[in-house]
């Protein structure tokens, strides 16, 4: 029965991540409660599986792959929890960066989110440094995140202009 069924400590760290990243947040038919939904290259097929792995109990059925797009999606059930989510993190059904979820999270949040939206930038055979894609977010919000990368983390960071959205960029160490 959904009710109860509860996002374990695990799962809400990865929910976190993917919300930060690709993953959206969408309403049921009814409007009452909102789902995840998981849409990925199809390069990234194993992380899109290893994700239906994590929220398993939320899914009535496996990961689709759609030809046209040649991509992996899922959704999972519409569930009250999810619903909090999309209150933390959208405002007037756009994805906002809530204030307070930089301070909280964890390592496992933090890969996740990279492993939607980063990569490496390369520059003759090398790597120069990584990227972190945030064009959902305002600039006052991409602001805030290359403080917390700089400040929080340690990392230096810097925000580039990329075919007029924001990124984040990571300079490589060494």
């Amino acid at each position: 029965m959904r009710i109860n069924l509860h996002l374990s400590d695990y799962q809400k760290e990865v929910l976190v991540g993917t919300v930060l990243g690709d993953g959206c947040l969408l309403p049921n038919v009814w409007g009452k409660n909102y789902r995840l939904q998981i849409f990925h290259s199809h390069a990234q097929k194993k992380f899109v599986w290893w994700k239906y792995y994590v929220f398993r109990n939320f899914i009535l059925s496996s990961p689709k792959y759609n030809c046209k797009l040649n991509a992996w999606r899922f959704r999972t059930i519409s569930h009250p929890e999810f619903t909090e989510y999309y209150h933390i993190f959208y405002k007037k059904r756009k994805k906002i960066l809530p204030l307070n979820i930089l301070s909280g999270l964890s390592p496992l949040s933090l890969a996740v989110w990279f492993m939607d939206d980063g990569g490496r930038m390369l520059d003759k055979n090398y790597t120069r440094g990584y990227i972190l894609n945030i064009q959902n977010f305002t600039p006052q919000e991409a602001k805030i995140i290359q403080k917390y990368f700089t400040h929080q983390l340690n990392i230096s960071a810097s925000i580039q202009l990329n075919h007029g959205y924001y990124r984040l960029f990571i300079r490589r160490a060494g």
